[in-house]
């Protein structure tokens, strides 16, 4: 993602090496003319919390913006009374998670468990633009399998990487049975859901003892790539509310939001036909 805006390699999220739980701040992009910057959570582990409802509670506090992210070691050893009690009444719009970027492996099966905490905790949560936050699906290193096999498997389980997809299910649930019924007739292509993008990422060898960039001059840029990553930083834009952006779903969002230029988050024009008149 970095690549496509500043065409040189650096790193921007940390590693972190034998840490199982990670929630970490990473600047994408800072514009310090008008003071807007692109920030990322980087996050890791939610997965392997045991009990589903403790899970569900920490992501649901998270996209609410109750729970510091520096607070997350210490909230994974309380009980679920002592995080409510203690950041229930917690409020910081600022905090607040504006939109999902999930990420998934192709050569892998899909974390079908954490997709499912995940959308249980966007349903359950009583915020309406946390209710309503835009999702974009990523799919990553589909260059590492053979053609038939990719073809295959967008065939039968394109579905399962796609977290949009497991929310609206799990929407459609709480619906009645005749609303059900109504809502299965129609054609999944008429669903207001997004499907995944593929991307193939760009790779840079690391030093094993520091995880420092072994040669960043030698990852290249590649206009493919950048294509498909500008058109991801394009949705991420237009589909997001803090950015000035809207939803096909018609999201709610705060007139304040709303009316928050787009400029301020990525202050530049592209040229999506022709990615060398990008002015940044």
């Amino acid at each position: 993602m970095n690549m496509a805006l500043d065409q040189k390699w650096r790193d921007c999220a940390k590693y972190y090496p034998g840490r199982n739980h990670v929630i970490d701040e990473c600047v994408m992009f800072h514009n310090r003319g008008s003071g807007g910057k692109v920030v990322f959570w980087d996050t890791r582990g939610f997965e392997g919390i045991h009990e589903d409802e403790h899970a569900i509670l920490i992501l649901r506090y998270v996209l609410e913006g109750r729970i510091p992210p520096k607070c997350i070691p210490c909230v994974l050893l309380m009980s679920k009374e002592i995080i409510k009690k203690r950041y229930h009444r917690v409020a910081d719009p600022h905090r607040r998670i504006d939109m999902v970027l999930y990420v998934s492996d192709f050569t892998q099966e899909p974390e079908t468990r954490l997709m499912g905490l995940l959308a249980q905790a966007m349903n359950m949560s009583k915020i309406i633009c946390v209710n309503n936050v835009p999702i974009i699906s990523v799919v990553t290193k589909s260059d590492n399998l053979p053609e038939d096999e990719v073809a295959a498997k967008k065939k039968t389980s394109f579905d399962h990487y796609n977290l949009e997809y497991t929310r609206l299910e799990m929407e459609l649930q709480s619906l009645s049975k005749r609303q059900q019924k109504i809502f299965d007739r129609s054609p999944k292509e008429d669903w207001p859901i997004c499907k995944p993008k593929f991307v193939n990422n760009y790779r840079c060898e690391l030093e094993p003892w520091n995880d420092e960039p072994l040669d960043p001059s030698a990852v290249h840029t590649c206009q493919d790539r950048d294509a498909t990553f500008l058109a991801i930083w394009r949705e991420i834009v237009s589909r997001t509310a803090a950015c000035g952006g809207s939803n096909p779903r018609k999201r709610a969002f705060s007139s304040a939001s709303a009316s928050r230029p787009l400029s301020r988050c990525l202050p530049f024009r592209i040229d999506y036909m022709r990615l060398r008149s990008a002015s940044f």
